[in-house]
């Protein structure tokens, strides 16, 4: 009988625990969805998004299209906003307010993955209001509503986060090297939109060493297979840019 009520608990918070994603994603997606409607005709926005760097990825995710994603120059500065851009130019046509549209949803995300990291840390009611208060955070959605890189960032680094809080050297120890790769892959594409993350990857060895000792009495050492895995992901992410390059 105890048994039973402890699933029926952990479906019933499983239940809720979904409900208040779809609340906060939503919410996101209202607020911003407004904003960008409304901003539409606004100088501020059109100014912006004339601004050097938008112009220049824009022009850079039409090249790549033209010529191919390899290409035939070195690369000026980091590749990893404007080939975001060619993919979804190539799939619905050459458009910013495609690229701006899809941002606007990755930001809505973002929100969501708030929800979780605080859930994580902190417990429900402080995960709410984090995912709420993210929903209406102008700054986010001001950026969101422009050809920048910051949302594509925001939006891959909380995966990361995500991952690692979600770390288990214990019963789901192969879930936890693929998290390992897969952060490591993510690192590394988040490096190639702006490489100062990679100042973030050398604090998460630290991390990974920090955390396998709670569960296993061994020294350091035997983390390092689980250090690799992640330096792997970093690897395949990044070393085809420099070999290409």
């Amino acid at each position: 009988m105890q048994n039973s009520a402890q699933n029926n608990s952990s479906q019933n918070l499983s239940k809720s625990t979904v409900k208040l994603i779809i609340i906060i994603f939503f919410i996101a997606l209202a607020v911003r969805t407004i904003y960008f409607i409304g901003m539409q005709n606004s100088n501020i926005i059109q100014a912006t998004n004339s601004t050097l760097d938008s112009r220049f990825y824009d022009a850079w995710a039409q090249k790549i299209i033209k010529e191919g994603p390899i290409g035939k120059d070195v690369f000026f500065m980091n590749p990893g906003y404007p080939y975001f851009m060619a993919i979804l130019y190539s799939l619905f046509g050459i458009a910013k307010n495609t690229i701006l549209l899809v941002q606007l949803l990755i930001g809505s995300l973002s929100c969501v993955l708030i929800y979780l990291i605080s859930k994580k840390v902190f417990n429900s009611s402080v995960a709410f209001i984090s995912g709420f208060l993210a929903s209406f955070y102008g700054i986010s959605i001001f950026y969101e509503s422009l050809l920048v890189t910051a949302s594509i960032i925001t939006f891959i680094n909380l995966i990361i986060i995500l991952l690692l809080l979600n770390l288990d050297f214990g019963d789901k120890i192969s879930r936890t090297k693929a998290f390992l790769f897969i952060t490591g892959i993510l690192l590394g594409i988040s490096a190639l939109i702006r490489p100062n993350i990679l100042l973030f990857a050398v604090l998460i060895p630290i991390y990974i060493i920090w955390k396998s000792k709670r569960y296993f009495n061994k020294p350091s050492l035997f983390s390092l297979k689980y250090i690799a895995i992640f330096l792997v992901g970093i690897f395949l992410s990044i070393f085809p840019v420099t070999l290409r390059n």
